[in-house]
């Protein structure tokens, strides 16, 4: 039948904040009956409108950018909430989108997770509602979401095609309305007149919020209870003159908002510094003085931060003598408080002792972010780990309210909070113990050690420059930039060079090099030559590094000849520097030998954390390590502030203290040490040709051949990896090279090698001119494999079917989930390329908690494409916060593939147009180590896919060129280990002792197994029979089924009878 009109109709708003949710519930209800002031909580209004008894719910907004992973569980909860406000459900879910806004990756997959609260059956109850549609002007809505690409596609497609406009301007046009509410009865009668019910997942969250807001209740009681005992024993007169108050809290925690709403003026400036900053003003009769410490990174563990930091924090308590009464600790109520959180937070206040929790009270910002919610709410919705902290500071706690800052009465109630802890304390403030002033002592110490570095810094450049004459001013520098990753080599050659970022080009690239990059450029009358060498992980070890390293930071002193005039030693100053980093730098400068520290200039990057502690402050402070560093560079050493590129006072002091390092050097640049040089050449040259039966005689002559060459040498390779084969060499003819008279007059050489080994590089040491281009040339070089194998594995959602897609270069895999293997084929650039999507898990469901099916699908997926997948590529989206939980989720998963996988594995990111300009190197880096292990267990193989620009051709051939790089590295994925693997554990499933009782869940399982089992034979069995005909008989198939061995052949010959049995049975 048609649509039938409702008299009753329940309707729930969601959306992002700035939607316009508020304003589409007062445009259907035809009035204002929503504020338009954000809100923590649900909005629940009524009215009848058109005839019809309309209930509207309107859930809090969230951010564009923050996945749900990510938000406090008020607005988690409050979202499930928004079900069970209009009983027995809602009919329809509105989901609002301005149409103004574009829908890029990020943002479809946070909206993505907040809708999925709801459960998966919410889709066919919702309606894009798009806002803001006289934007589009002459546009309709289809013409929009067909141009705006796949994001909003896949989101309407999603809600089954179903979407409307509302035109904001234009809000007294009943028809809209109208319109909107015939699209809701419609989807009412698609959907059976069912309502969207609260599954059983959902109705025990919603009993658990009840329990918790119960517990809030409890809480608040409590919280009342004691503040009226404490009430009870303090006096008028007890009442305090003076307050010392320090504020402690992360970065962007609202630290100086605290203190200017305390002290009732302007009195802290919201930047960030890296020092303490203490203010004092009368307020309330009370002499009050506050102290705001330095804040960390929410996620910076204070094992891994300066010292400078530490210690900051340490001196905040002895700002204010004889103590503070109190540490107020900064919590923002709108961020999420987990165990890592707690964790960091723990251990900076446990920096002032255990005694100084007991002084301490919780003091939440952002509080009107909590709306109508009360905070005891907050504490008990948020979890155990919040829980923690509140009651680890004797259940103190308090709100401000930023947005009401005038508000006089949040800060009185806050000083009295203050007074009632001081009085529990018995009038007493917390005083330092005797450690923490041994530190504080140490810190005055090591600052007045720093005022003695600095006159001694200043004498010496005194005697120097008097050596020097203006005369002897160089007209040409020779600079080598050093240091690890992403210490900010690039930027600093970039700022030497006085390339502003407003300038169309900057002379070096940001992103991550291997290789030795070489700049040069006039600047202030200098001829200037930068060389920067590719950088060391911070804590991996000469030892471990690759060759190709070591050997372009030994390249990189010789691309400036002579010699370099100065080596800048690049560190960043708000990073700590301990042991581990001390040797590591000690074991790369070493590669140049000893002789280079007397060329070495130590340069501080990010200047600009330091604030006003100077730069002796710090080097004293941050310890031994650094200041050994610094003396080996003969206390040479230098600041740069990034966020004052355009001083340029720092480049001209910095281009001094060059000058003035040659002037200690009798003008002379930096040469390697023949000695150590030949040395050097003749290891390397000994790995070369190890393979090619050359005496010991035979090699120390090819060194000499080799070092004279060295100052152009750029070997680039890891000489295991390739090869120089000379035709006349063999063993029946030596060649000797030891004299002119006995040297071959012709020599025919041929190179051979992976791509990116060096074989150009090497061609032009040979003939000692540059012959060969270095880059990669399509002639014999580039000759590609015809057939390439692949398989794709990651979790649900990471866009392994939408990679499929552009490497196949059509639209083969339904962008639908399956819990199967899914095979598709296609000739792509003269190759035949298979790709095998395995099934997806769920990005937190660890193996061992997912179905037996999934597992068994995995494993199948490498037997779909015989002998063997070229390669597995490993799909993470690029724009999802990757955490110590999920490596462990995906370590898990891939491991069901044995150990051996991951040396064929590439990490392949998805959605990459949300990086932006950032390079894939600094969101490795920036995302933190568990990223890093991966992309390091992955042999540092990795390739970016832009999802947006499917047509760029070039990113395709790139991934082509690494997969044929990674095949070039690997001998074949062998299938028949991996078989015999499966054979191994399903004997040891048979093996199992007898007693177990066996559920009829389990049953149903094994019988899924079986069957699985049995499928992949089959598939096996087929994949084997239709590549017959190419290789003659199966028998000279590698990895056949005549070769899996007895075990696994007796079940193949009646595998499709039996598969196809189970397929009618199903």
């Amino acid at each position: 039948g048609g649509t039938q009109k409702l008299s009753e109709l329940r309707i729930v708003l969601m959306g992002y904040k700035g939607a316009g949710k508020s304003s589409v519930g007062n445009i259907i209800l035809n009035r204002e009956e929503f504020d338009l002031k954000r809100t923590a909580q649900c909005v629940k209004r009524q009215r009848e409108v058109a005839d019809r008894h309309i209930t509207v719910i309107e859930a809090p907004g969230w951010s564009h950018t923050i996945p749900v992973c990510d938000i406090p569980e008020l607005l988690k909860q409050e979202i499930l909430l928004s079900l069970s406000l209009c009983p027995p459900g809602p009919h329809v879910v509105l989901l609002v989108i301005r149409v103004d806004t574009f829908l890029d990756g990020v943002k479809r997959h946070v909206l993505h997770g907040y809708v999925q609260l709801l459960g998966e059956r919410v889709w066919s109850h919702t309606i894009v509602l798009f806002t803001h549609g006289d934007f589009l002007g002459d546009t309709s809505i289809e013409q929009h979401i067909e141009s705006e690409g796949e994001d909003l596609r896949w989101l309407v497609e999603k809600c089954g095609n179903r979407y409307q406009v509302l035109n904001n301007k234009n809000k007294s046009d009943d028809t809209q309305i109208k319109h909107l509410l015939e699209k809701i009865e419609e989807t009412v009668t698609q959907n059976n007149s069912r309502v969207l019910t609260i599954n059983e997942k959902i109705f025990q969250r919603l009993e658990e919020i009840k329990r918790a807001d119960k517990r809030a209740k409890e809480r608040m009681k409590r919280m009342k209870k004691q503040r009226e005992v404490t009430r009870s024993q303090m006096s008028d007169t007890q009442k305090l003159s003076e307050l010392r108050i320090v504020l402690m809290g992360c970065k962007y925690s609202g630290k100086s908002s605290v203190g200017n709403i305390i002290l009732n003026r302007e009195e802290f400036d919201l930047k960030t510094t890296a020092q303490c900053v203490k203010r004092q003003r009368e307020v309330a009769d009370r002499h009050i003085t506050v102290i705001e410490a330095p804040g960390w990174l929410w996620n910076g563990p204070v094992k891994k931060s300066p010292e400078l930091l530490k210690q900051e924090i340490l001196l905040s308590v002895s700002l204010c003598p004889p103590g503070p009464h109190v540490v107020l600790l900064v919590i923002p109520g709108d961020s999420i408080f987990k165990d890592i959180e707690r964790k960091v937070l723990q251990g900076y206040v446990d920096l002032l002792g255990e005694r100084v929790w007991s002084h301490t009270i919780v003091l939440f910002t952002f509080g009107d972010f909590l709306g109508d919610t009360s905070i005891e709410q907050h504490i008990e919705r948020e979890g155990e780990d919040l829980q923690w902290l509140v009651e680890k500071c004797g259940n103190r706690y308090h709100v401000l309210n930023n947005n009401n800052s005038s508000d006089d009465t949040q800060i009185k109630d806050l000083l009295e909070k203050i007074e009632e802890t001081v009085m529990k304390k018995n009038g007493c403030h917390f005083e330092i113990d005797r450690k923490i002033l041994q530190r504080v002592e140490e810190i005055k110490r090591a600052d007045e050690r720093a005022e003695e570095r600095m006159k001694r810094m200043k004498k010496q450049r005194e005697m120097i420059r008097s050596m020097t004459s203006d005369t002897q001013k160089l007209s040409e520098l020779r600079i080598v930039l050093m240091g690890y990753k992403y210490s900010g080599k690039s930027s600093v050659g970039n700022i030497i060079l006085n390339r502003k970022e407003t300038e169309n080009r900057e002379e070096f690239d940001l992103k991550r090099t291997a290789q030795c990059v070489k700049r040069q450029r006039e600047v202030a009358d200098r001829h200037i030559t930068v060389i920067e060498a590719p950088g060391w992980w911070m804590n991996e070890p000469v030892k471990k590094s690759p060759e190709l390293l070591k050997q372009e930071i030994l390249l990189s002193v010789s691309l400036c000849p002579p010699g370099p005039h100065v080596v800048l030693l690049v560190i960043r100053v708000d990073i700590r520097f301990k042991e581990t980093e001390r040797k590591v730098f000690q074991g790369y400068v070493d590669l140049l030998g000893e002789r280079v520290w007397s060329h070495t200039i130590v340069l501080f990057n990010r200047g600009d954390f330091l604030g006003d502690t100077s730069i002796e402050q710090h080097i004293e402070r941050e310890g031994e390590d650094l200041q050994w560093l610094v003396e080996k560079c003969g206390n040479r050493y230098q600041v740069l502030n990034n966020e004052k590129r355009s001083d340029d006072t720092q480049i001209k002091d910095l281009l001094e203290k060059i000058e003035e390092t040659v002037t200690q050097n009798n003008s002379c640049c930096f040469k390697m040490d023949r000695k150590a040089e030949q040395e050097r050449m003749k290891k390397h040259i000994k790995k070369i040709v190890r393979s090619h039966m050359l005496s010991e005689d035979e090699m120390s002559n090819t060194v000499s051949l080799g070092s004279s060459a060295y100052g152009s040498f750029r070997s680039g390779s890891d000489a295991d990896n390739s090869s120089i084969f000379a035709s006349s060499c063999s063993k029946d003819r030596p060649i000797s090279f030891g004299g002119d008279s006995h040297h071959l007059s012709e020599l025919r050489i041929v190179l051979m090698g992976y791509k990116g080994a060096g074989k150009s590089s090497v061609g032009n040491i040979i003939l000692n001119r540059e012959e060969f281009d270095l880059k990669r040339t399509a002639q014999c070089d580039s000759h590609h494999l015809s057939e390439l194998r692949i398989v794709l594995m990651g979790s649900r959602g990471a866009g392994k079917s939408s990679s499929g897609n552009i490497i196949l270069n059509r639209e083969e895999f339904d962008l639908k989930r399956t819990a199967q293997c899914v095979k598709r084929q296609r000739e792509v650039a003269d190759r035949h390329i298979t790709v095998i999507e395995a099934p997806g898990w769920w990005i937190n469901e660890p193996v061992d908690q997912s179905s037996e099916l999934l597992k068994q699908e995995i494993l199948l997926s490498v037997s779909l494409c015989p002998p063997g997948p070229h390669v597995v590529l490993l799909v993470i989206r690029a724009d999802i916060r990757f955490k110590e939980f999920y490596r462990k989720v995906f370590q898990g998963y891939v491991d069901l593939l044995s150990e051996r996988v991951w040396s064929h594995t590439i990490v392949l990111f998805t959605f990459g147009d949300f990086l932006g300009d950032t390079s894939i190197e600094q969101h490795i880096e920036r995302e933190g180590e568990d990223l890093q292990w991966l992309v390091e267990k992955c042999g540092n193989r990795y390739q970016v896919l832009n999802n947006k620009n499917k047509s760029d051709d070039t990113q395709i051939k790139d991934l082509l060129e690494k997969i044929e790089e990674t095949v070039t590295q690997n001998n074949h994925f062998n299938t028949e280990t991996f078989l015999h693997d499966m054979k191994q554990r399903r004997k040891a499933k048979k093996e199992t002792p007898k007693g177990h009782k066996v559920n009829k869940q389990k049953r149903r399982m094994q019988q899924s197994i079986e069957h699985d089992n049995l499928r992949m034979m089959s598939d096996l069995h087929r994949s084997v029979s239709s590549m017959s005909s190419g290789y003659g008989s199966s028998s000279s198939i590698p990895g056949s089924v005549e070769n899996l061995g007895p075990s696994i052949k007796m079940n193949v010959s009646s595998c499709s009878e039996h598969s196809e049995q189970v397929e009618l049975k199903d």
